[in-house]
């Protein structure tokens, strides 16, 4: 799956479980936390020597 069809699918499964976006986080080097409105998500991101995007990974959604 290409990554922006991944990255569409993700946002629109987020929304409906954690409601609209409010923030992003950063927590270390390459980690974020993604703020909703019902929840948060941990993100790791990995860039390649020019500057894309080598890896992406998700922690579990932690809601509330």
């Amino acid at each position: 799956m290409p990554i922006q069809e991944a990255i569409d699918r993700l946002k629109v499964e987020a929304k409906q479980e954690m409601g609209a976006y409010k923030s992003l986080q950063a927590i270390e080097n390459n980690t974020f936390r993604i703020v909703f409105e019902r929840g948060t998500v941990v993100a790791r991101l990995q860039l390649d020597r020019s500057g894309r995007i080598a890896e992406l990974s998700f922690e579990n959604p932690e809601k509330f």
